[in-house]
């Protein structure tokens, strides 16, 4: 099967996931504890005022089938509704975060990538010596940390006490805001982000990486006089990279839930904030276009690990 051919099915593919995360996301919205109904409910009976313009937008006065139709469509057409904590048009409140969400997630899997392999190789090649144990240990310890609470003591230490780094938003209140002033700011809340996915990561690289020195090509290049760097770099890194890409693939999931943390931490504001606030303040149009936003980058990004994948390695037979 060609490339343009299994791209072409991999998104046509897409299309019925979607529909069904979709199906998902409106029922448990609409059926769990304390959904859109109860929450009109409340406010009538508690302070008295009018909730007939939520019912009227969320379509609650019809049954669950129906609502279901009307709401699709509506997400299809682009009118996402109305978010009343933001006070703005959903699209519109969540295409001013997408920008700072997509800057945090992106840096933080460039980072992480890079240094995994890097540190991944490195590991491998002194296989059981004292870089390999000291890398090992780092990568244990980055996973077993909560990325919240390194998050905190990275602004009391880097922030409060050094000075280094701002301690969280985007920008300096007042400031210039330019590209320097963003990436100080993005230091923190990327190596945080970026860490226990970069330390998982590494233990993959290192696997891979040890698993292709022992094969018999690289034996023979070996044995051929090629310089050790040569042989590492040309013949193994390439199809050590392979089950990485994949791994890369289903791990964005992870970095993107990860992300409402770090940006609720460093008060980052991204879609995983405003994801945080529409939760607390139960803002439904908010939650539910955010959940489905989440879920097509995710399986773009699977879909994108894939295409890679067929990239490094020319001889695979995509879609066989």
């Amino acid at each position: 099967m060609s490339r343009n051919r299994y791209i072409i099915r991999r998104l046509l593919l897409i299309f019925p996931q979607l529909f069904l995360i979709s199906v998902l996301v409106f029922s448990i919205i609409r059926l769990v504890p304390g959904g859109p109904s109860l929450y009109a409910a409340e406010i009538e009976s508690l302070a008295g005022v009018d909730m007939s313009w939520l019912r009227e937008e969320l379509d609650l006065d019809k049954p669950l089938p129906q609502q279901y139709l009307l709401w699709i469509g509506k997400m299809i057409r682009g009118e996402w509704g109305w978010s009343f904590t933001q006070g703005l048009p959903v699209r519109e409140a969540i295409m001013r975060r997408l920008g700072p969400t997509l800057l945090l997630a992106g840096s933080a899997l460039l980072v992480s990538t890079v240094f995994a392999i890097l540190f991944g190789m490195v590991a491998a090649r002194y296989r059981n010596t004292v870089i390999d144990n000291l890398l090992t240990l780092a990568a244990f310890f980055s996973i077993s940390l909560p990325g919240f609470w390194l998050g905190i003591v990275t602004i009391y230490v880097f922030a409060a006490r050094l000075h280094w780094f701002p301690a969280g938003n985007m920008r300096t209140i007042g400031g210039s805001g330019g590209v320097l002033d963003v990436l100080r700011h993005l230091v923190l809340p990327v190596f945080v982000l970026a860490t226990e996915y970069m330390a998982s990561l590494t233990r993959y690289m290192r696997s891979s990486m040890i698993d292709v020195l022992s094969q018999d090509y690289v034996r023979t290049a070996r044995a051929k006089g090629l310089k050790e760097k040569t042989v590492v770099l040309r013949h193994a890194a390439r199809n050590a990279l392979l089950p990485v890409v994949t791994i890369l693939g289903l791990r964005l999931p992870a970095l993107v839930g990860g992300a409402l943390l770090i940006e609720v931490v460093f008060s980052w504001p991204g879609m995983g904030r405003m994801a945080a606030h529409a939760a607390v303040y139960r803002d439904y149009p908010i939650t539910q276009s955010l959940v489905l936003m989440a879920s097509f980058l995710v399986l773009g990004g699977n879909l994108l690990a894939d295409v890679v994948y067929s990239l490094i390695d020319p001889r695979i037979r995509l879609g066989e």
